[in-house]
């Protein structure tokens, strides 16, 4: 069974994303890693709408405020604790003194964790993500590539259809025509040429043997992985 048939349905592309998005980056990545081996179509879908905090500042800074103004005084400090200089400059400087006056207190009261600050960037996301869904964030204006088609979930089956899930079988045809052809007459004596493509022929078949294993082995671990995470 595909990892994935859960989410091939409408709507489940989001779903998948929304979920892999809380993900830490260890393992987010070998999440996306695993996906790849099964589509590399839903794989790259998934990178090109991902949202994360680099790509949240690549957005103009109006937009970039209004997520971060969602979040409760003590989110907010923990979150600005786990920006780069730059980033917190983009933020502070559309807050007033008693609010940076406020964060700074909380600061005190309570030192955050790394753990908790890592929770809290994610949350940052995770409120983007909100806000995109809800259409408070038109990402049209300033992030057009993160609009998601109603009918991606289809779009995705038909390139993965056409693409790399057939590419090994086809080689794999191919070469066992080139030997078909070359052995045709049972009473020519096997060349050097005809030789060879045997060889290529059973390497090729070996290695997709090979790879089929593999990506059995991912999906499995796939499903562990959503298991646990579930």
């Amino acid at each position: 069974m595909s990892s994935l048939s859960r989410y091939k349905k409408s709507g489940g592309f989001y779903q998948l994303l929304s979920l892999i998005e809380t993900f830490g980056p260890q393992k987010k990545e070998k999440f996306m890693e695993m996906i790849e081996a099964e589509s590399a179509a839903w794989a790259q879908a998934l990178r090109d709408k991902m949202l994360t905090l680099e790509r949240i500042f690549t957005w103009p800074d109006e937009v970039i405020i209004e997520i971060f103004k969602e979040m409760q005084p003590k989110s907010l400090a923990f979150a600005l604790e786990g920006l780069k200089e730059e980033q917190k400059a983009r933020i502070t400087k559309f807050l007033s003194h008693a609010e940076q006056r406020r964060l700074t207190d909380v600061l005190t009261e309570s030192k955050p964790k790394p753990e908790e600050i890592s929770s809290t960037l994610v949350k940052v996301v995770e409120t983007a993500r909100r806000m995109i869904h809800e259409r408070q964030l038109h990402v049209e204006k300033f992030d057009q590539k993160l609009l998601i088609p109603e009918d991606l979930e289809a779009r995705l089956e038909e390139q993965g259809s056409g693409s790399s899930s057939g590419h090994s079988s086809a080689a794999v045809n191919d070469a066992v025509a080139a030997v078909a052809a070359a052995t045709a007459d049972p009473g020519k004596a096997p060349t050097l040429e005809v030789a060879q493509l045997q060889r290529t022929l059973a390497l090729m078949l070996k290695e997709n043997k090979a790879l089929k294993e593999e990506v059995r082995g991912l999906r499995d671990k796939l499903d562990q992985i959503k298991k646990f995470a579930a």
